[in-house]
């Protein structure tokens, strides 16, 4: 009677265990990052267009642009190898970006100074800037090192940073010969014992529309009022520098025609004396002329239909000016140059089925005419593509044999659906998105699993991917493997007890023997599946649970420093392959047989440091 209630015990755990083993295989896998959604890929287009930015602001010399990029550079993933390198370099530039619009905006105290006759200002300024010129330096030097070695680590960011500090060191050099181009007049200006010089300027007219013709005339006479002939003057009309010579009067005179839409600007004519000069006449400049000038700037306006839209479908652009213009229509949705816009207008886009999902800009810009001033507006459009809404009824369970396992799967928009399901199990489609799951009777695991690809006939809409598990139960396997066990138990069972009973001395083993063998056996044990074994292995070797709320990379973040770094990459390599086989989609299906052979491989491998270690 206890052999028969041992073997009955034994028969229920053995069919509990059956019944419950596709629980146990899901609880066992830890959550998951689907990895084509994972950054482990560097972006090197947007990488390489940010540098192309900041290598435009920095030779613009707009700093505070170059500032944003430089914010948007950490924003970027890279991996660990460089990361540490990079956010190096990125530190460097922007100390750099800070000192080039520090010593810009001395350089231009410096003019304002000497304008104003301060010279003492402009020569403590200048001594200053001198300082901050040698630390910009020290930084030059030390991204100059830091460049040549990230560039050994990978080549196409190195390369992009090398383009950017060839632009710093070309900004660098125009603000360095600004700077001695300030001193070489300030020492002019200091000069003592030469004849001091001055100019007699007048502009007319003072006020004028943009597009007309101004005339600067003046005088260039010494301090006893004896006229300088023969010699060259730069005359300074607001950004533009034109040079005149003076006649035997000492007399010149140019026209101009104004083509600049601002409100005003200033007109002054500088006299630098030349080499055969310098010992003998000083620097002047003249007083400075404000012009005021007048212009109109067409107010345009540009309008989208809606906020943003589906790819496929059509967009309508409205624009707006209060003058007649021709414009320039510019986005990578539409390219129109030269368009004579008569007040408004409007334009249709469809949308490619093949657009990338973002921000769209569109913007129009008007050309110059005359006194009419360019103008431009600008607007933005998202475009998108909308989830799918799936339905799937499925059975909660498959029996073996079965007849009627029967799947719907109904997405909400006409799509084509395809099924990839393991070798040995077919699938039927019998119309109206059901599908009839034929599994054989051999077939011995605890669950099957779908992966599905549903392909939207709209292109507005993404194509999804799902993954569909259904527990299986399989009656002849379940039966025939309780009844093999069984009869194994019960011969076990009975050669023990005869065993036992003729044995007149009981053998004791060392207790830490039997710990050794039985921590040893553990391991080996075929009944705990092959995932769980490797991962109670790392568990063991680094005294650190897999939690369930864990990803595979969070996990290897926990135990990278507490394991050889060869066994640790080792880990690493299967840990991504099953992450990939497991939320990658068909995509990642062949890796099932490699990860299979590379998680027994790695078991054996920990089996054996774990019984160094003992």
């Amino acid at each position: 009677m206890r052999i028969l209630r041992i073997l009955t015990i034994t028969i229920l755990l053995i069919i509990i265990f059956l019944s419950l083993a596709h629980v146990f295989a899901i609880l066992n896998i830890p959550r998951h990052i689907d990895p084509s959604t994972a950054p482990e890929e560097i972006s090197y287009e947007k990488i390489l267009y940010l540098m192309s930015m900041y290598s435009e602001h920095i030779s613009k010399k707009s700093f505070v642009s170059a500032q944003d990029v430089i914010k948007i550079f950490n924003e970027i993933y890279l991996p660990p190898n460089i990361r540490e390198m990079f956010k190096r370099v990125t530190d460097v530039i922007n100390k750099i970006n800070d000192n080039l619009s520090y010593i810009n905006s001395l350089l231009e105290s410096v003019e304002r100074y000497i304008q104003q006759g301060s010279l003492v200002k402009a020569n403590e300024t200048l001594n200053m800037i001198s300082t901050k010129f040698d630390v910009l330096m020290e930084h030059m030097i030390q991204l100059n090192e830091l460049v040549k070695d990230l560039r050994s680590r990978n080549m196409i960011i190195g390369s992009g940073l090398e383009k950017i500090f060839i632009n710093i060191n070309n900004t660098y050099n125009d603000l360095l010969k600004k700077y001695y181009d300030l001193r070489s007049k300030l020492e002019y200006l200091s000069s003592s014992g030469l004849i001091d010089t001055k100019i007699l300027l007048d502009v007319e007219p003072r006020e004028i529309e943009t597009g007309d013709h101004i005339k600067i005339e003046g005088f260039l006479l010494d301090e006893y009022e004896r006229p300088l002939n023969d010699r060259t003057l730069s005359i300074h009309i607001g950004e533009n520098i034109l040079y005149v010579k003076t006649d035997s009067k000492g007399f010149f005179s140019l026209i101009h025609r104004v083509l600049v839409y601002k409100n005003y600007i200033d007109i002054y004519a500088e006299y630098v004396p030349s080499e055969a000069d310098r010992e003998t006449y000083k620097y002047c400049r003249s007083d400075v002329i404000t012009i005021h000038i007048l212009y109109t700037r067409p107010v345009i306006k540009i309008f989208t239909n809606v906020s943003k839209i589906l790819p496929g479908r059509t967009l309508s652009i409205d624009i707006e000016s209060d003058t007649p213009v021709y414009i320039n229509l510019t986005s990578p949705l539409i390219n129109i140059t030269s368009y004579y816009l008569n007040y408004s207008t409007t334009f249709f886009v469809k949308i490619p089925e093949n657009i990338s999902e973002g921000v769209y800009y569109i913007k129009v810009s008007s050309y110059p005419n005359g006194s009419i001033a360019p103008s431009e507006a600008m607007t933005s459009i998202l475009i998108y593509r909308s989830d799918l809404e799936i339905m799937i009824i499925k059975p909660d369970f498959i029996l073996i044999p079965s007849l009627s396992n029967i799947i719907e799967i109904i997405p909400s928009i006409n799509s084509t659906i395809n099924i990839n399901s393991p070798n040995d199990v077919s699938i039927e489609y019998l119309g109206d998105y059901k599908y009839r799951i034929d599994i054989p009777l051999h077939y011995i695991y605890t669950y099957v699993e779908f992966d599905i690809t549903i392909l939207p006939e709209d292109p507005g809409y993404k194509t999804a991917y799902l993954s569909l598990i259904i527990p299986v139960y399989n009656i002849f396997v379940m039966i025939s493997g309780v009844s093999i066990i069984a009869v194994v138990a019960f011969v076990g069972l009975r050669r023990y007890k005869k065993v036992v009973s003729r044995s007149s001395v009981i053998y004791e083993e060392p207790v830490k023997y039997v710990a050794s063998y039985e921590e040893k056996r553990s391991f080996e044990s075929s009944d705990i599946p092959l995932l769980s074994q490797l991962i109670t292995l790392i568990e063991k070797i680094t005294s650190t649970v897999f939690s369930k709320e864990l990803t595979y990379r969070e996990y290897l973040e926990m135990i990278r420093l507490k394991i050889f770094q060869p066994i640790y990459e080792v880990i690493k390599s299967v840990f991504l392959k099953i992450e990939g086989y497991v939320y990658g989609g068909p995509r990642y299906k062949y890796l099932s047989k490699e990860i299979n052979a590379s998680v027994r491989e790695l078991i054996v491998k920990l089996k054996s440091l774990v019984e160094e270690r003992s």
